[in-house]
Parts: C-alpha cells; structure tokens; sequence
C-alpha cells in the first residue's frame, strides 16, 4: 500500500498553491483556489498559531508552509514525494522564505531538533492502517510540547462504516468519524473539535464553464471577493436544498465529507 501511495503522489502533477488539493464539490481547478482559500482560512481561526511550532506530515510541495508560515516561528514538513520536497525548497528560496524546513524522509526515521505546538496531518492518516496509525500517534506525543495538539484533515465517511478505495494506482481508507477519533483515543488523545474543513462549492448549471482559462484567471484576480461570492451561492443552495457528496467507489457508493479534527492528548498540563 505504501509504494502505491507513494508512486501516486510522485506521479502527481506538482504546484504548491494545488498539490493535493482536489475539486471535491466537481467545479473544477476554480475549486481549488476556492477550497484552498477556506481551508486556510478555518485553519487559522481555529488555532493560534502565532509565534509557534508546526510540523507537517505529508506536506507535499509547501501549499501550507506558503499559507501558515507568516504566522509562524517555525514550521517542518516531511514527505515521502522527492519531487514535491524539491519544489517546496524551491518555492521558500524563491520567495525568501527563512523559517520553513523540508525532508524527504519516512515519518519513522525523523528526528526532531525541536517539539512542537501542533503536529498536521494533510489528508494522509487516511493511507495508514489503523495498528500503524496508532504506534506513529505514540511516537508523535513526544514530539509534542505540553499542551500541544494534532490536527487531522482527512476524508471522512459519512456512511455506518469505512470505505476502502483501491484501484490500480491509489489506495485509501476512508474512516467513519468515529472510527477515527476511536483510534487517536487509543492513544491518549481526545477530540476537542471537529467541522468540515470547508464548504463544498456548489454553482448548479453554471459549474461546466468553470474550467475554462479566462474564468479561473477573473476568479482568481478578484480574490478575495469571488470567493466569498460562490461560497454565499453555496451556503443558500445548501440552506435550500441540502445534499451529501458521493462517488461510486469499488462499485458502492460513498459519502464523504473533508473535516478539520483537533486532538489534545489526556496527559496534557491544564
């Protein structure tokens, strides 16, 4: 499972803005630039993230080092994609950005000079079995500063019980809620949050023209108007006709959402 995922991502068409980001609503790469606006945005209202340690594990090409690191003092990221780490130095080189760090290494053989406020899992507990998962959030909890947290952002399933994507060249587990907040409570954390990570863009007939060149260059050049714009479209279609998104995988049909989970672990000093 591990060489599939990791082929995958090294297959993967690399921009830092988009690395890993998916147009789960169906409108296209404008969806992107919308998800990655809101995501940023719900993740910084959630934490405070001012003058604190943030390491990243499957940081891909440097989307959230780009979007966090004005906020932070230091943040790390590790990857098993050689490709994404090289662009993600590129990217901090080429913007004079001094206090983001990059290895291209297995989370099991990274050694921390530092422990920190918050520990990120960019969609990729979902790639990791549920035994292994519990031994790496062991691991993880010396890492962690008194009274630092983890911070999951996976696909959940909104179905009574995990789906399991595997075709010939990806492999995922989507977890229940529960099911995975089950699993960190093994290891001594409990959940202290959880909300979507963002709204799923929704623009009815008007979605097929969402792709073309010159929409994602107006939609992205009126920023942040546009994207506050189809989120209120999106919230009164919600508010008006609500519905779960769902793709047929392995044959079944599965529901999904995208969530922010925040974990604090039991031992943590009050």
């Amino acid at each position: 499972m591990k060489e599939i995922v990791t082929n995958y991502w090294n297959s993967a068409q690399i921009d830092p803005e988009t690395d890993g980001v998916a147009p789960m609503g169906c409108c296209g790469k404008v969806e992107i630039y919308y998800r990655n606006y809101f995501e940023s945005k719900h993740l910084k209202r959630i934490i405070e993230c001012k003058n604190k340690t943030l390491l990243e594990i499957g940081c891909g090409a440097g989307r959230w080092a780009l979007n966090l690191h004005r906020n932070l003092q230091q943040y790390d990221g590790i990857d098993l994609s050689k490709p994404s780490i090289e662009v993600a130095k590129q990217l901090m080189q080429l913007k004079n950005i001094t206090n983001c760090n990059f290895y291209y290494c297995d989370v099991n053989n990274f050694n921390p000079e530092i422990k920190y406020d918050i520990i990120y899992f960019g969609g990729v507990t979902q790639y990791i079995k549920a035994d292994d998962l519990v031994r790496l959030i062991n691991m993880l909890k010396r890492w962690l500063k008194p009274n630092g947290i983890i911070i999951d952002r996976s696909t959940i399933s909104l179905e009574s019980e995990t789906k399991i994507n595997n075709n010939s060249n990806y492999f995922a587990t989507y977890r229940t809620a529960n099911e995975l907040k089950n699993i960190f409570i093994q290891s001594g954390f409990k959940p202290v949050y959880q909300k979507r990570s963002y709204r799923f863009l929704r623009l009815g007939r008007i979605q097929k023209f969402m792709n073309y060149s010159k929409i994602i260059k107006l939609v992205r050049s009126t920023s942040p108007v546009s994207y506050e714009m189809m989120y209120f479209f999106t919230y009164i279609k919600d508010f008006l006709k609500p519905k779960d998104y769902k793709e047929y995988i392995n044959g079944s049909i599965h529901r999904y959402s995208h969530d922010f989970i925040i974990f604090s672990s039991n031992e943590q000093k009050q």
